[in-house]
């Protein structure tokens, strides 16, 4: 346990650390964010009259952009470690690489939990949302589930940096899963819009149910949400721990085939 703190705050040191080197980069990337949720919001949220309604679009906006990061982080570390020559290395020590990525994936969750914290409220203020509502327990609830639902997609991350492990590049699959979350999470286009063997392929996505979760509870409209959150449950058991799994089958293939050192 100690030792897992350790790895914690020196993964947490090197991130926050970044910020310090690189602050005017980190600078000009928040403000593209902020821009960027600021043309989406008037583009899609046009008839979203209510604070709550507004509250919801920005969750999903939230979702999107560090739903698709959460994706990215995993497999871009692995192709940094592969292009770097120093994959090797860390397969050599006592802690395994699934294990080593998660140090490094939680103190990112740490920092964009801080960066995300400055964008929320800039957007907030912008999108004349009622800062009261942040105090109430639905609020509390609905950042619960978001952060919950967050997890479920780096399980997507270690399946893609598995392939990445293989492939030796595989981030456009990640970029993927940008259209996927911004157009088929309910956020910015109705699902019932779609077909429906389009409608049942974006349910077995967390980030649907994470979407109708905390509209429920936004709203206080608890018919189903006891539903939508066993299937939040269910889904991010399947990705977390399915993502886990493929990513070792790929690294055993690597193992057999003697290609870890090649890029």
């Amino acid at each position: 346990m100690l030792n897992a703190l350790r790895l914690l705050r020196a993964e947490c040191l090197r991130v926050f650390g970044d910020v310090k080197n690189y602050w005017f980069n980190y600078l000009l990337g928040n403000i593209n964010v902020f821009f960027m949720f600021f043309g989406l919001f008037f583009t899609f949220s046009k008839n979203q009259s209510t604070a709550v309604d507004k509250l919801l679009f920005l969750f999903g906006l939230m979702y999107w952009y560090f739903g698709t990061h959460a994706i990215d982080l995993v497999s871009l570390l692995m192709e940094e470690e592969i292009e770097q020559g120093t994959l090797e290395q860390l397969l050599m020590t006592r802690i395994p690489l699934a294990v080593s990525f998660g140090f490094r994936i939680a103190a990112q969750i740490l920092f964009d939990l801080c960066k995300g914290l400055l964008v929320f409220a800039f957007c907030m203020w912008s999108f004349g949302i009622d800062f009261a509502l942040v105090a109430t327990m639905r609020f509390l609830l609905s950042t619960a589930v978001f952060f919950w639902s967050l997890v479920a997609m780096y399980g997507a991350g270690y399946i893609i940096a598995g392939f990445s492990l293989i492939y030796k590049q595989a981030s456009s699959l990640a970029s993927l899963s940008s259209s996927l979350i911004l157009f088929f999470s309910g956020t910015t286009i109705e699902i019932s819009a779609f077909p429906p063997t389009v409608q049942f392929l974006i349910q077995c996505f967390p980030f649907y149910w994470s979407n109708q979760a905390i509209g429920q509870i936004l709203m206080g409209q608890t018919d189903s949400l006891a539903f939508c959150l066993f299937m939040l449950t269910l889904e991010f058991l399947v990705w977390l721990c399915g993502g886990v799994w493929v990513f070792h089958r790929c690294l055993n293939r690597v193992y057999r085939s003697g290609t870890t050192a090649g890029y």
